[in-house]
């Protein structure tokens, strides 16, 4: 009776979990690797790495990308294993998606009460699910994720003790051991190095100011400037470069440093505004209804100015459509003397303006303001460094994992300010949600099968 009763609370605080990594490990399950329609190439860089594999040892493999190719030698040497050992992947890939959702809500919306956890670990859910799909097979499945999701959730994992520090919690030695490890990983990948950089420097001056510092911060800070040195000194990414720039981007050196940054800024901004993004229309209806409910007007109709712009995408004017032919291989194609080519820069400017402004205004606590715009700083920047590389316009979707990662958590944060308010509409607002997200996962095991 005993045990039984202990199995029935265990199912009752953690079944939700356990149905939900059955539906993770599922998904990945069924995925067809090859030949499935999604990835190019049938399987993508997947049967590139696969071929090799059968070919030369990792180590052979791994020293002659860092010479010809690429800087990811742990990615890759991991690459180089999972691509011949797919169930592994599935395993771990599973364990990454939940890691990805777990973070945010461990940082964000947990609470003491265990009813309402289970509640809210499935609403975090449901808004990560609402990520573009393509963002785990845009060069195929295996490639895309240890790449791009997988530092990703390394990333999240390496946070985690930084998080505990400042929330006040008492840091658990699994985990910094964890975040130590898997902080190789994560600043192996340039988008992440570059964050963590960002991130620990912030960090540490924060830590300067306040006679406070952390050493866990202290590492992450050294191994991060440590994986940027490697990767700008690596042989194979100064020579991939040069094959790239010849072979997609022919006078891409010629450009002036204004114009990589602007090429960067309007590629990026034009792809996440004005293109089908659900997680950007969840953001700014989430803005609407909680800057209405305060009775801010202003910032309501900044988030509608931006949720009318992505609407646009599904039925254009023939106004638009000539506004989005603007854009082409150079940006907006943006000249300082032609006043005219102002428009299409000027316009994306006003609408990650307004999206800041209505964002610092639906927050509640000034750490919350300060904190989303870092977010969606990072996530940005992570995004228009790509200005600076000659396969800005074929690096795909994967380079924008980072970017709504960071949208993700802006919206967990706003769901958490539109909880707190205990208003009636915003069980709708929930369910709206839950029900999307449901749909999203329908529509992705469709896809994958």
């Amino acid at each position: 009776m005993i045990q039984r009763s202990k199995l029935k609370e265990f199912l009752h605080n953690y079944g939700y979990l356990i149905v939900f990594v059955g539906i993770l490990l599922l998904f990945n399950g069924i995925i067809q690797l090859n030949g499935n329609g999604l990835t190019p190439n049938e399987g993508g860089d997947d049967n590139f790495f696969r071929t090799v594999a059968n070919q030369q040892g990792v180590l052979q493999f791994v020293h002659s990308r860092y010479e010809t190719w690429s800087s990811r030698v742990l990615i890759e040497g991991t690459l180089f294993f999972f691509v011949t050992h797919t169930v592994l992947w599935r395993i771990v890939n599973s364990l990454a998606i939940l890691i990805i959702i777990y973070v945010p809500y461990r940082s964000i919306l947990r609470n003491d009460n265990k009813e309402q956890n289970r509640r809210l670990f499935l609403l975090a859910a449901g808004v990560v699910v609402m990520g573009p799909l393509e963002l785990l097979y845009n060069t195929g499945w295996i490639a895309t994720t240890l790449n791009y999701l997988w530092p990703l959730a390394a990333m999240g994992v390496t946070l985690i003790p930084i998080i505990d520090k400042y929330q006040g919690h008492r840091r658990k030695p699994v985990l910094v051991i964890l975040g130590i490890l898997l902080a190789l990983y994560a600043t192996n990948q340039e988008q992440v190095c570059g964050m963590l950089i960002l991130i620990s420097s912030g960090l540490l001056i924060h830590q300067l100011i306040n006679k406070n510092l952390d050493w866990y911060t202290g590492y992450l800070w050294f191994l991060s400037l440590a994986s940027f040195i490697f990767i700008m000194t690596a042989p194979g990414n100064i020579a991939r470069k040069e094959s790239e720039t010849a072979h997609w981007f022919s006078d891409f050196n010629s450009l002036t440093i204004f114009r990589k940054v602007e090429l960067g800024f309007s590629a990026t901004a034009k792809s996440f505004f004005l293109e089908p993004n659900i997680l950007l229309i969840l953001t700014t209806i989430l803005l609407i209804v909680i800057t209405i409910n305060k009775e801010q007007f202003i910032p309501a109709a900044a988030a509608g100015v931006v949720l009318l712009f992505n609407l646009m995408v599904l039925k254009p004017s023939v106004a638009f459509v000539k506004f989005l032919k603007s854009f082409g291989q150079y940006g907006s194609n943006f000249q300082l003397r032609v006043i005219g080519t102002w428009v299409p820069d000027g316009i994306l400017i006003l609408l990650v303006g307004l999206l800041c402004f209505s964002m610092y205004k639906a927050l509640d606590q000034s750490e919350y303001k300060i904190l989303a715009i870092i977010v969606m700083l990072l996530g940005s920047i992570s995004r228009l460094v790509m200005g600076f590389t000659p396969t800005i316009w074929v690096s795909g979707i994967r380079t924008f994992s980072f970017l709504y990662m960071s949208m993700i958590i802006v919206a967990i944060m706003l769901i958490k300010v539109l909880l707190r308010m205990n208003w009636k509409q915003s069980k709708l607002i929930i369910m709206g949600i839950a029900a999307t997200a449901v749909a999203m996962i329908l529509l992705n095991f469709i896809a994958v099968v």
